[in-house]
């Protein structure tokens, strides 16, 4: 019980910066490859990397190669990802 606790009180810390938050967002939609997440957010490619490897970090992504790309999906297997908050639409 305290490690779920631990784990959801990282994943709120982890969502706290809002560019990651949008990013997990648009991954909840469909799995997506950096290209993708880089063209939606009109960020960088080491920005978003930056993010896809905290968010990969905290068990809320997974990641899937698929020749060359990486394709990113939300993880609903994360303790967290099955509690309601990620049923509501993260805005910022």
């Amino acid at each position: 019980m305290l490690r779920k606790k631990k784990q959801c009180v990282n994943c709120f810390n982890v969502l706290g910066d809002p560019t990651r938050a949008r990013i997990l967002e648009a991954i909840k939609r469909r799995p997506l490859n950096v290209r993708s997440i880089c063209a939606l957010f009109d960020l960088r490619q080491p920005t978003i990397t930056h993010h896809l490897q905290t968010l990969y970090a905290a068990g809320l992504i997974t990641r899937q190669k698929h020749g060359r790309e990486v394709e990113y999906s939300f993880n609903k297997d994360y303790p967290c990802g099955k509690c309601n908050i990620f049923a509501i639409p993260l805005q910022f």
